[in-house]
């Protein structure tokens, strides 16, 4: 299994697409970014934890080389104290003149700042995201990828699709993932395909997005999600990412409205060795 993000993408601000979009799986394989946690707790975290987002923003445009990158990455964390809408706005704006800003700068600030963008969910970014997916490094199009389903905007479904035939399967995955988030009908072929693709994931990711656009091609995929037997024989998952997809089958079918949801999720709610689990079944079942 490919490395992932070590916690789930923060939602932007304002509501997802449809409000159909329940959930957030195996977006993104980053183990650059799990090695970036490590360096950047050698060289300085605890001063730069200590600023707000203001502060390490303009850290990223006018600090050296080590903590223009460091600073790039805590902002990453620092968004949710963003919640007036104005003071949002307005660091949005800032954010994209420092990613223009950052155009021939270390790859890691361009690539942590383009995870800004997507978490500030800001249409306005979505040129500066598109053009990155062009970008010479693979990682910073690998975020790219990730940051335009995050702001979900259908306009981009085009430019994405394409990708979901992609050599590599952690943007064949984060394509399946956007095609849901943008509800991009027209990728429907294409994800059917990747419901047969030789990488668990990428698989899971394909079924979740087709029952976000209604299309039940990807039954069986959420059914052997919502198997924890067959889940414990998977590699590489991880206790807590067993329990993800234990969760997100559910999810996927209780949006396609199958008759196995309430049987599988009330198993869940009742049985399941995970309080986690147990809790958020309850949760799913009842809707939002």
């Amino acid at each position: 299994m490919t490395e992932i993000l070590p916690s789930e993408p923060e939602e932007p601000h304002g509501p997802t697409p449809a409000g159909r979009l329940l959930v957030q799986f195996f977006v993104i394989p980053l183990f650059v970014v799990g090695v970036a946690v490590f360096v950047f707790w050698l060289f300085g975290a605890i001063a730069v934890d200590r600023k707000n987002a203001a502060e390490l923003l303009n850290d990223v445009r006018t600090g050296s080389r080590n903590q223009r990158w460091q600073s790039a990455f805590e902002l990453t964390k620092k968004l949710p104290a963003l919640t007036d809408p104005k003071e949002r706005a307005a660091f949005s704006a800032a954010a994209l003149r420092a990613y223009e800003g950052a155009e021939n700068d270390d790859p890691r600030v361009r690539r942590y700042l383009t995870l800004v963008l997507g978490r500030l969910g800001d249409p306005r970014a979505v040129p500066f995201l598109e053009k990155a997916l062009d970008d010479k490094d693979p990682e910073t199009r690998l975020y790219a990828l990730w940051a335009l389903a995050l702001v979900g905007n259908p306009s981009s479904a085009a430019r994405v699709r394409p990708l979901l035939e992609s050599e590599d399967p952690g943007i064949r995955k984060t394509a399946a993932y956007a095609a849901g988030r943008m509800e991009d009908g027209d990728a429907v072929p294409a994800l059917r395909k990747l419901l047969a693709d030789s990488v668990t994931d990428v698989r899971w990711n394909a079924a979740l997005a087709l029952a976000t656009l209604d299309d039940p091609a990807g039954r069986d995929v959420l059914l052997g999600m919502c198997d924890r037997e067959r889940l414990r024989t998977t590699p590489g998952l991880s206790a807590e990412q067993q329990e993800d997809a234990l969760l997100n089958g559910l999810r996927g079918l209780v949006l396609l409205h199958d008759s196995a949801a309430a049987a599988l999720g009330g198993a869940m709610a009742e049985k399941d060795p995970s309080l986690r689990v147990r809790r958020e079944a309850k949760k799913i079942l009842s809707g939002p």
